[in-house]
């Protein structure tokens, strides 16, 4: 895991102080490397407002830990990014989307398969005068917006797509 660690001066500037790789993390080896860098800096613990991270339990340990025994000022705040990608994947995974994940599975899958078919569905889109012929983006399961513009592909494209797959099935 790395801990990334940024001074915020005022509302505009963020200045990256440290990144640092742990191979062990829990409350103890984060707060030590919060406090390392820290001291490195020669930064007191009551100009810290805020600690940003994940609800990891590691983290919440660690909040309690310079809130009760250190600095009671301390706020704790949810990392953005973190609640974001939650808040997707609990509606990505809904009953909801079963039918709109599938299909884009399933389409994925038919043109991963065969380059040819790729060749051929993008000469398809040529041909019925898409201006930007494109194939769907690929769903990477570390970059979660994938899967949204995934979805907005489907959106645009849902009529070739359906056009293109009634011309393949008359090829076979």
């Amino acid at each position: 895991m790395s801990l990334t660690l940024y001074f915020i001066v005022g509302l505009q500037e963020r200045l990256l102080v440290d990144t640092r790789f742990l191979n062990s993390v829990n409350n103890i080896t984060l707060f030590q490397t919060i406090d390392d860098i820290r001291k490195e800096y020669n930064l007191q613990w009551n100009l810290i407002d805020a600690l940003i991270c994940d609800s990891a339990t590691c983290n919440i340990k660690l909040y309690k830990t310079i809130k009760e025994g250190i600095h009671p000022k301390i706020i704790l705040m949810r990392c953005w990014p973190h609640l974001i990608d939650i808040v997707s994947d609990i509606w990505q995974n809904s009953p909801l989307n079963n039918g709109i994940h599938k299909v884009i599975a399933k389409f994925q899958h038919l043109m991963n398969k065969s380059a040819s078919r790729k060749s051929r569905f993008i000469q398809y889109l040529k041909d019925q005068k898409v201006p930007k012929p494109r194939t769907m983006p690929k769903i990477v399961l570390t970059r979660w917006n994938t899967w949204y513009e995934a979805i907005e592909y489907l959106a645009e494209f849902i009529d070739f797509i359906a056009g293109f797959l009634k011309v393949e099935k008359k090829r076979t």
